[in-house]
């Protein structure tokens, strides 16, 4: 079964070859942080204190992600789901998948990890842009000793990523769901887009948590300490992960009884 999955697996990533699944990551992922090299370089001057007191990265992190929690991550996981769902509706390639020797858990499965991985992929593109962004100009000014002076907080940083990872699972989910059920590619991004919109109208009440589009953006505001987290009936990472697991059964429920599947 381990095989099976393997080579389905494999095969959902060479179809992705020459689709622009990978130009979304790199543009994706290094938009705000070529916006904040910018920004660095430009205001320069403020560099060596912030090393000086150790808070460089920090302060960093903060400015940083606050575009990336609230409007990127949302967006992005609506764009990279759609489009690798979408791959064999725009192929015509169904019927041919299915005809092959695999059964519906494993396309399923392959499907929604190649999709993970998408993701983990564009974490990766962020934080390494994120860290160019900080390096390179505190480098290049000699702020403070240089960036030794400010040490990286990375067991911190990095769980602060694995937190966004898991409150991205729901719209994964979400989108995985719509863009199985609707052929037309326009749906689920519409769909996708409507529901962060509606997720921003809600971030500041306490019903925030029912639309899990910012679940990020939530957090992000919480660790900031701009609001707390006092109206969520449970963590964050929990609402995620049921809502997750909840919403990929419903998703292969109604895949594997759909009559006509491409």
């Amino acid at each position: 079964m381990l095989s099976a999955f393997f080579h389905s697996f494999l095969s959902e990533r060479i179809k992705l070859r020459r689709s622009l699944l990978g130009w979304l990551i790199l543009c994706g992922g290094s938009f705000v942080p070529a916006i904040m090299l910018a920004v660095r370089i430009r205001r320069q001057q403020q560099l060596p204190n912030w090393h000086r007191l150790g808070v460089f990265w920090e302060k960093h992190w903060i400015e940083s992600w606050e575009s990336i929690s609230i409007m990127i991550l949302p967006l992005m996981v609506v764009l990279l789901t759609t489009l690798i769902l979408q791959v064999e509706y725009r192929n015509n390639t169904w019927k041919q998948v299915h005809a092959s020797p695999q059964t519906w858990g494993t396309i399923f499965s392959a499907k929604l990890a190649v999709v993970l991985l998408a993701l983990l992929q564009l974490f990766v593109v962020i934080n390494l842009g994120l860290y160019l962004a900080g390096a390179l100009p505190s480098l290049l000014v000699g702020a403070g000793g240089g960036i030794s002076s400010s040490p990286i907080p990375w067991i911190r940083m990095l769980a602060r990523d694995a937190n966004y990872f898991v409150e991205c699972l729901p719209i994964v989910a979400i989108q995985f769901l719509l863009a199985l059920r609707f052929r037309n590619f326009l749906v689920p991004i519409g769909i996708g887009v409507a529901g962060w919109i509606l997720s921003l109208v809600l971030i500041n009440t306490s019903y925030n948590f029912l639309i899990p589009y910012n679940y990020t953006g939530i957090d992000y505001l919480i660790s900031t300490g701009h609001r707390s987290g006092q109206n969520l009936p449970t963590t964050l990472g929990t609402l995620a992960c049921g809502t997750f697991a909840v919403l990929t059964l419903v998703s292969y429920a109604l895949y594997s009884r759909q009559a006509d599947k491409g």
